[in-house]
């Protein structure tokens, strides 16, 4: 019984989370130069990007983005877990934008993180 309940809690727990694209490394970000670095480094670096745009310039360019969400195990317990459960999130973009050379011209990178209090917490601040 109890190796049961220790398998249906680890489910529960690895059914809380949701990510889409592929985590951003900082590393590669950090050899981006621009002027220097070509689109094929950038492919080689971050894999397929998520989006591209022509631009009317014959500039180019193409996004990259990874998110990932996950509630905690609170969220799962019947009848209480709305009120006692927190949610986390956490997203990184990377723009990059080529010049008709396809050299990097331009690029944003940005990260965001939250955790959202459960709604007691929330109705108790």
């Amino acid at each position: 019984m109890r190796n049961q309940l220790l398998i249906i809690v680890l489910a529960l727990m690895t059914l809380g989370c949701a990510s889409s694209g592929t985590r951003i490394d900082q590393a590669s970000i950090d050899k981006i130069e621009k002027g220097q670095t070509t689109e094929t480094d950038i492919r080689q670096w971050f894999g397929a990007p998520g989006s591209t745009m022509n631009h009317s310039n014959g500039d180019k360019t193409i996004s990259f983005v990874f998110a990932k969400a996950q509630n905690d195990a609170m969220s799962y317990v019947p009848y209480v877990g709305f009120l006692l459960g927190k949610t986390s999130s956490e997203t990184q973009a990377l723009q990059v934008t080529f010049n008709d050379q396809g050299v990097v011209k331009e690029y944003i990178y940005s990260e965001s993180g939250e955790t959202s209090n459960s709604v007691l917490e929330t109705a108790t601040q």
